[in-house]
């Protein structure tokens, strides 16, 4: 729906948290849309690092106020 727009273009897809930050080391995006719940190493534990260098959007589907407040501190 994004690149159909016209206005973004999506320059990868990682499987996992992990390859979210060595992908994101490439390929220096403007913008990260990452998930919560990721395989190897989750979305929380990945911003961390990520953030320190790309703006990072978390999206996720979760009523659990402990992963809220840490994806939030991160």
């Amino acid at each position: 729906m994004l690149e159909a727009s016209g206005e973004v273009q999506i320059v990868g897809e990682a499987e996992n948290g992990q390859h979210a930050i060595e992908l994101a080391a490439e390929v220096a995006p403007d913008l990260i849309l990452l998930d919560v719940r990721m395989p190897v190493l989750d979305g929380v534990q990945a911003v961390a690092t990520l953030s320190k260098e790309h703006l990072v959007v978390m999206l996720t589907y979760t009523e659990e106020p402990d992963i809220i407040r840490e994806a939030v501190r991160n």
